[in-house]
């Protein structure tokens, strides 16, 4: 059995684990509690033990024992800022790049405001799952407009800060069968509604 540990959030929706992968900051965690509020269970949020054994149907996913049933939720992004004429942007991969305005050299910020959910006390146990298996993979990127957006991101890029594990799991997931899709996150877009769909598509193809 080999076992890898990913970046991610793992949520058990309408008996399909999903994995939701991207970068910090695009969403993962409000996705996941908005998926939870609608009657979905957690598996796993910000990092999830992936095991691939040929005894299951899909790689098994499950939470390491210090995240088990918490999300942490981020009030804010981080900001740039500048250090040569103190100008301060909001996140963006491209500012990064560009740098400042007056020709420095932007440093990223980091805002600590967050909310750390404790998911049974909230929604009761029945809202967490101990494992399960993933037969959707979510990478969300950042879409125009969104503070993360990076328009140099190809579509076959790693979009977490595990890139080798991500790899990994994802060529696990195809080679059972398991559905991997890109997904655009902008402002204003239900990315919950569009996961949910994905995930009833994925179980009545299962049924049939």
């Amino acid at each position: 059995m080999e076992r890898v540990v990913v970046h991610g959030t793992l949520v058990d929706v309408f008996g399909v684990g999903v994995l939701l992968l991207g970068p910090r900051g695009v969403g993962k965690s409000e996705t996941s509690l908005e998926l939870i509020r609608r009657g979905h269970r957690l598996v796993s949020d910000d990092a999830v033990i992936v095991e691939h054994d040929e005894r299951y149907e899909y790689p098994v996913g499950r939470p390491p024992k210090n995240l088990a049933g918490k999300i942490e939720i981020r009030l804010a992004l981080a900001e740039l800022y500048c250090p040569e004429c103190g100008r301060v942007y909001s996140f963006s991969a491209l500012r990064m790049k560009k740098g400042c305005e007056c020709g420095g050299e932007v440093k990223l910020r980091p805002i600590q405001d967050k909310v750390d959910v404790d998911v049974a006390e909230l929604y009761g146990v029945r809202a967490l799952r101990s494992r399960k298996g993933i037969g959707v993979v979510i990478k969300m990127i950042p879409g125009p407009h969104h503070p993360h957006h990076d328009p140099s991101m190809k579509p076959e890029d790693t979009v977490s800060s595990t890139p080798e594990e991500e790899r990994k799991v994802i060529k696990w997931v195809k080679e059972r069968g398991g559905k991997v899709f890109h997904l655009d996150v902008v402002p204003g877009r239900d990315v919950a509604t569009i996961i949910e769909t994905i995930a009833l598509q994925e179980s009545l193809r299962r049924r049939r």
